[in-house]
């Protein structure tokens, strides 16, 4: 399992449920990059970078996939990660990452307003050659 945190926080997010969801799971709790304690960016500041960092956070630990939980940003950078097929499910807390991971306002999407933009997010996250579900 991979716990994402929200904008301008950190792994402590999840601090307080980690005892119960490592006693059923082997979990990562990473501080995205750029945040407080996160790994700098390499490249040009943007949402590719911190899905890359992510991914390599995944890969250092073994992750090949995983159930990903994210809050706000992290809802967006687990929906992002599923589309790479790293999710083995999706779980998002927050209604700022249903809004904007459902449609990337710089994919032409409508952040959530209209149904051609979430059936395509969730066509992609959820029947997009084994991409993950659980929307």
């Amino acid at each position: 399992m991979v716990c994402l945190h929200g904008f301008m926080d950190t792994w402590r997010t999840w601090e307080l449920v980690l005892p119960a969801l490592e006693s059923r799971h082997d979990v990562l709790a990473v501080t995205l990059a750029g945040h407080a304690g996160g790994p700098a960016f390499d490249d040009a500041v943007g949402h590719a970078g911190i899905v890359d960092a992510v991914e390599r956070a995944m890969d250092d630990a073994g992750f090949e996939a995983a159930h990903l939980v994210g809050n706000s940003l992290g809802g967006y950078v687990a929906l992002q990660l599923a589309a790479r097929g790293r999710a083995t499910s999706v779980l998002l807390v927050g209604e700022v990452a249903v809004q904007r991971a459902l449609t990337d306002p710089c994919d032409g999407g409508d952040l959530g307003h209209g149904d051609g933009g979430v059936a395509a997010r969730r066509e992609q996250v959820e029947g997009g050659g084994g991409h993950g579900s659980g929307m």
